[in-house]
């Protein structure tokens, strides 16, 4: 019988994977910056209800505010890196790169969380990164893909390590309070950070005028709650490589929406 930190992990792959399809159309038209600030604040509303719905602890202690100040100074500039890259490149390179941020996490995890790993556990874990990697190229293609070369690859990468460490931040303050708080609170303070950069985007605020915003924000929100009811029974380090694996999401969605072929090595990923 699988266990639940392992079905809500499914559950936060399949909401960051189709959100992120959807941000990607919607950033085309309207910017990152103003995409992801309407996403995070009209992701607050689900977040309740899902607490409503799920339960958790509500209680917050003042000693640990500095704490989520910094879980949402790390997922805003997270996201706005990745929200960038996204209006920069191709979703089907930027999500693969976003997801190797599970890398960082299971190895900080074992590490700093103490999650011990049983041989089993560590083979799948390995096999789920494989499997991701395998999913985000096509080996026909290697011969002109050059990684430097493409565009919001850099910021990517550092969107990658800042939500690799932030989640082991996250995970551990779950198992503090349960999943409720830290993520609402790095929900809060990721909008009021983005908030603070305004100044310096010097781009209009206003909400963009398409229902698409409200799916992705509840799809965003969803994953995150999921991610965070996951670890409160199952390991950070067990619950995140599934979660990561929401490219997976992308390439099947470009397959049934887009009649996209699948390369060989893509199908071995995919299984």
């Amino acid at each position: 019988m699988v266990n639940e930190g392992i079905i809500f992990g499914v559950v936060a792959m399949v909401g960051w994977g189709v959100a992120d399809f959807f941000a990607k159309k919607l950033i085309d038209q309207t910017g990152s910056y103003k995409t992801l600030l309407w996403v995070q604040i009209l992701g607050l509303v689900p977040l309740v209800l899902f607490y409503a719905l799920f339960g958790g602890t509500a209680s917050l202690a003042l000693q640990n505010v500095f704490v989520f100040m910094i879980t949402g100074f790390l997922g805003a500039a997270a996201y706005l890196l990745f929200y960038n890259a996204l209006g920069k490149g191709q979703l089907s390179v930027a999500s693969p790169v976003q997801s190797s941020w599970v890398i960082i996490t299971v190895i900080l995890s074992v590490l700093f969380l103490g999650e011990h790993l049983s041989i089993l556990q560590a083979a799948l874990i390995f096999m789920i990164i494989a499997g991701i990697l395998l999913v985000s190229f096509r080996y026909i293609e290697l011969d002109i893909l050059d990684l430097q070369l493409l565009p919001g690859m850099k910021e990517n990468i550092i969107s990658a390590i800042f939500w690799g460490v932030n989640c082991v931040i996250l995970g551990y303050m779950v198992s503090q309070y349960s999943w409720f708080i830290p993520i609402f609170m790095l929900r809060l303070f990721s909008v009021i950070f983005l908030f603070a950069y305004a100044p310096l985007s010097k781009k209009p605020i206003e909400i963009p005028r398409t229902k698409l915003i409200a799916v992705i924000a509840v799809l965003d929100a969803m994953a995150f709650a999921a991610w965070g009811i996951g670890v409160t029974s199952e390991f950070v380090s067990v619950v995140s490589p599934v979660a990561a694996a929401f490219p997976l999401v992308a390439v099947l969605l470009g397959r049934v929406f887009l009649k996209e072929e699948l390369a060989k090595n893509q199908i071995v990923g995919v299984l």
